[in-house]
């Protein structure tokens, strides 16, 4: 449900259109030149304009009309089209008015979104990696690309504001555009488009420094037992919204006062007094706070027809343990999935990287417990898969510098899963079952792509082993006919395996395609 309208200044801005525009018809901002409507979907375009208005949508020889409804609203839906690389005009007609948008291509359309890995540009922002030679390369009319400001809101928006022509506007993938946008996203929408041969539309709406719980709707927590505590917050939060509202009025002359005695005191030479502290948004006054960022940048989006999410968060939530982010990731997926209506949109993960956590909690077992919650969605979610960063060297800053692997990674993981490649073999090996044998515990892997091997042809490492006392301690460990043996004299009736778990943990064991293994932790079967 929304609970506000668009206000006039959003629905009013002078870019609206890429001709001729009028503020009696208009469409949110994420409609502009040089966009990608997705293919083989029925694709809807919405608005407002007079109540009982008569609206067309024009476009590639199809028409659509609608009428206005009692508060200005409308919605028309084009039918499913095949990729279009040959640029084409979306016209949006009124009684009045007319808006046109111009070079508009049809294609796949995917949402990238998470924090800092996902928003890391293509420019880089640490030494290392692709940059100056990545960007300078980046030229490629059939993709698209648009990157959302940072908004957080108390309620869902149904528009976001346009910052500058790049910021908040679709645009030709060229390197002026492609430098401050997403790598990973880049990357992939490159590696993809190469592939598959249409037009790309990518839409980055990523915030850096951000935990999960401001991405969900209020619906995921109203709808999600495991997260009633969060709900009752929300419903606390939203309860004290009008008070905070009636606020403003008063804070707004507060402000007019102080203006009124700073200049004063810095015309004579005085000290200026601080400026009144504003009353405090109870839920967008903190970006972390539930549902705020979903409020600001995913819910101005929807119900604009996309293939599928890429997701590349975690690193804040690193503490929090297994069970409390996977319940999250879940109903995150879940409830996007429902307000697009979209049955199982493709959701593919990106592992958070190892880093050394434990400087700042002193210990090094945290992170993997958001890479088993990872994992956990991956299997146990419908359409839902996820790449490994195992072997990406970060564990001193958090952030891969290469975002290249990364990114073709998600796109083999695409063309296999989404668009029915054959012979591609996206999936890193993740655990399948122990057998214990004497002192020795043999594990089995799925995906393994043909055997299992060692990355730099050297032993085996970051695989240990517990016995009775739930002490675990260094093991060797070999492959065996697609098997991996692991084996410590010591512990003569072994209990429990784990691969990999450490923060800064890369491991050397992979697949046959070169992918590194998941990290794992394991407990015989009693």
């Amino acid at each position: 449900m929304r609970l506000n309208t668009w206000t006039l200044a959003l629905v009013s801005l002078p870019v609206l259109a890429g001709g001729t525009a009028s503020a009696m018809v208009s469409v949110p901002n994420i409609f502009s030149n040089n966009m990608v409507l997705q293919r083989t979907m029925s694709d809807p375009v919405w608005g407002t304009a007079t109540p009982g208005e008569k609206i067309s949508v024009q476009f590639a020889g199809q028409t659509a009309t609608a009428v206005t409804g009692a508060r200005g609203r409308w919605m028309v839906h084009l039918a499913p089209m095949p990729a279009r690389a040959k640029p084409g005009n979306l016209i949006v007609l009124g009684n009045k008015s007319r808006i046109v948008f111009h070079n508009v291509l049809v294609g796949e359309v995917w949402l990238c979104s998470g924090q800092s890995n996902m928003e890391y540009p293509l420019h880089g922002w640490f030494r290392g990696g692709h940059g100056k030679e990545a960007v300078a390369k980046a030229n490629y009319p059939l993709i698209r690309i648009i990157n959302l400001p940072s908004i957080a809101a108390s309620h869902p928006r149904d528009n976001f504001p346009v910052a500058n022509p790049i910021l908040g506007r679709w645009n030709v993938c060229t390197p002026k555009t492609a430098q401050s946008f997403s790598a990973v996203g880049y990357f992939f929408g490159r590696d993809l488009q190469r592939k598959i041969h249409v037009p790309i539309g990518l839409i980055q709406s990523a915030w850096g420094g951000t935990r999960i719980e401001p991405w969900l709707p209020a619906m995921a927590y109203k709808d999600t037992p495991a997260l009633k505590s969060q709900w009752l917050w929300l419903k606390n939060a939203l309860a004290q919204y009008p008070r905070y509202q009636q606020a403003l009025p008063a804070y707004r002359h507060r402000v007019k006062a102080w203006l009124k005695v700073s200049g004063a005191q810095y015309r004579a030479g005085q000290r200026i007094s601080p400026p009144p502290i504003p009353p405090s948004d109870p839920i967008a006054g903190n970006k972390q706070n539930p549902t705020a960022i979903f409020n600001g940048r995913i819910s101005p989006l929807i119900p604009y027809a996309i293939r599928g999410v890429l997701w590349y968060q975690g690193e804040n939530n690193v503490g929090n343990g297994s069970t409390y982010y996977y319940n999250h990731l879940s109903a995150l997926i879940s409830s996007w999935r429902h307000l697009w209506h979209e049955g199982a949109m493709p959701f593919l993960l990106v592992q958070i990287a190892p880093f050394d956590y434990a400087q700042y909690s002193g210990n090094h077992l945290l992170e993997p417990k958001i890479w088993q919650a990872q994992q956990w969605a991956a299997q146990r979610l419908p359409n839902c898969a996820i790449i490994s960063t195992q072997d990406a060297n970060s564990p001193n800053q958090g952030h891969p510098v290469n975002k290249r692997p990364e990114g073709y990674r998600l796109s083999q993981l695409a063309l296999s899963k989404v668009y029915g490649f054959k012979n591609i073999y996206p999936y890193s090996p993740m655990f399948k079952s122990m057998r214990i044998d004497g002192h020795k515990a043999i594990i089995r892997f799925s995906h393994i792509d043909g055997g299992l091997a060692s990355r730099n042809g050297k032993p085996l490492n970051w695989f240990e082993i517990a016995g009775s006392n739930h002490k675990f301690w260094p093991a060797k460990a070999h492959i065996v006919d697609n098997t991996v043996v692991v084996d410590f004299k010591k512990v003569t009736q072994p209990t429990a395996v784990r691969f990999g778990w450490y923060d800064t943990a890369m491991p050397n064991l992979i697949n046959n395609a070169g992918l590194p293994a998941m990290p794992f932790e394991a407990a015989a079967k009693q």
